[in-house]
């Protein structure tokens, strides 16, 4: 019978170590994974937002110090946004003339509403901003798969904008 000694150089880990640490890492990745990548699907949908907001801020900067009327068009159709002044002959679109961008990833606005109008869902909608600070209220839905939604609500004379009730800068 051989007693191991001092000198004894085992160096290494045993397989059942080697098996323990991987189950724990695997059970670790089960866990931070979905978590993580369900707030990067969140993400997409506040970045929508944010770009939704930007457009109404510079449509109303824009008109308030150009003295023209400003536009920001939402088209649910082909799922753009955009803004720029509005200039259009008499029954045209008046904002044809402006370049749309997508809001990003798989978001999609679903619904563009004004105060005591029916909800649109489908086509173009124009929100129009004055030279006078006024603009077209409305409230716009954006959405990405079966998440619940964002609601960024546009107010005709304060430029403050709320998405879900609470106050964004």
């Amino acid at each position: 019978m051989r007693i191991s000694g001092a000198g004894n150089s085992n160096k290494g880990f045993t397989l059942l170590e080697l098996v323990m640490v991987m189950l724990i890492i695997g059970l670790v990745m089960g866990v931070v994974i979905p978590r993580v990548g369900s707030g990067l699907l969140g993400d997409d949908l506040r970045s929508a937002v944010r770009m939704a907001m930007a457009e109404v801020d510079r449509a109303r900067s824009e008109a308030l110090t150009s003295g023209r009327t400003w536009c920001v068009v939402f088209d649910l159709d082909g799922n753009g946004l955009g803004s720029g002044a509005c200039s259009a002959a008499a029954g045209e679109d008046p904002g044809m003339d402006i370049d749309l961008r997508e809001p990003g990833g798989s978001v999609r606005m679903v619904e563009v509403s004004s105060p005591g109008g029916e909800p649109v869902r489908e086509g173009r909608v124009t929100l129009f901003f004055f030279p006078n600070g006024l603009g077209s209220p409305a409230t716009v839905t954006f959405r990405k798969g079966e998440e619940p939604g964002r609601v960024l609500t546009i107010r005709a004379f304060n430029p403050a904008l709320t998405v879900a009730g609470e106050e964004v800068s």
